[in-house]
């Protein structure tokens, strides 16, 4: 899948240095070591997806099956209300990069 513009990439250069030094930590930590086990910063979120947290920046995701986390899009702590609303989201990407998955193949 080949967007121009990063959503990810746009929101994360808008974060201050520590929220962003923080989000990267426990991005590449994950990557390496596999599921972030502390719930206040790497979440399960229903439906296959998850979100790392930091401050109140959040950063969605889902594993396609093999070790590979795929990250969907960014945003801040969402209400409760919203919760919901960055799922679907994340899925639809999920939706569209199995697809392209499927198609490349």
């Amino acid at each position: 899948m080949h967007a121009t513009g990063c959503q990810i990439t746009e929101f994360v250069a808008n974060l201050n240095m520590r929220t962003k030094n923080r989000l990267f930590g426990i991005i590449k930590k994950t990557a390496e070591e596999g599921k972030y086990e502390e719930e206040e910063i790497y979440r399960h979120i229903g439906e296959g997806i998850w979100e790392f947290k930091a401050q109140t920046a959040r950063i969605y995701s889902f594993c396609d099956g093999s070790r590979r986390i795929v990250l969907t899009h960014a945003g801040y702590k969402p209400n409760k209300n919203m919760v919901k609303s960055e799922r679907q989201k994340a899925v639809a990407i999920r939706h569209q990069y199995d697809e392209w998955k499927r198609t490349a193949s």
